[in-house]
């Protein structure tokens, strides 16, 4: 067995629908390195860039669709409303009601909140085709966001290779409070 990521993927580059469905089943399992992953690969011309996109959008958008249903059918038992006759839940209820959309576009975008918001979006019985557009509209922005990401400090890595590490440090810095920002702006309107 390969002892590293990067050598496992080169060790499948012979057959690109083993390495689609490797992507696809690590979208579940941490989809950040899945989309890092899928686009290194893209970026290597190993897999076509269509074929990856839509194999890492269709396993992050399965992944969010989970976390929702998950939410919406354990509203059927009693043990789970032991908690959501807390106090702080029925604010949450009460707040995510009025704000579907933007809670589960926000959650996509802070660490640690898609899985509580998405499976109480669910669980509160939140429509489903708000959901669905907010999640769709989610991860189009995320993984985009991503790419650009990867793409612009790899190009400036070959046009300068010495400013490789800065350019992609500034990129980062420029994303983590360009970010919360556009969050903001979208929030108030």
């Amino acid at each position: 067995m390969p002892s590293n990521l990067s050598s496992f993927l080169m060790t499948l580059s012979d057959n690109p629908l083993a390495l689609l469905f490797v992507l696809f089943i690590a979208t579940f399992i941490l989809e950040d390195l899945a989309l890092g992953a899928g686009f290194y690969l893209v970026a290597q011309d190993i897999i076509d860039p269509i074929s990856a996109g839509v194999v890492l959008f269709s396993g992050i958008l399965l992944g969010d669709i989970a976390l929702y249903w998950v939410g919406y059918l354990s509203n059927r038992y009693a043990w789970a409303h032991r908690f959501s006759e807390k106090k702080i839940a029925k604010l949450a209820e009460n707040f995510v009601h009025k704000h579907v959309f933007m809670t589960v576009f926000t959650a996509r975008f802070i660490p640690g909140l898609r899985l509580p918001a998405y499976v109480a979006v669910g669980f509160f019985k939140e429509s489903y085709k708000a959901f669905l557009l907010a999640a769709i509209t989610a991860v189009v922005v995320w993984a985009s966001a991503f790419f650009a990401v990867i793409y612009f400090s790899e190009y400036l890595g070959m046009k300068f290779p010495m400013l490789w590490q800065e350019s992609f440090a500034v990129m980062l810095i420029l994303l983590f409070f360009a970010l919360p920002a556009l969050i903001r702006a979208l929030v108030k309107k």
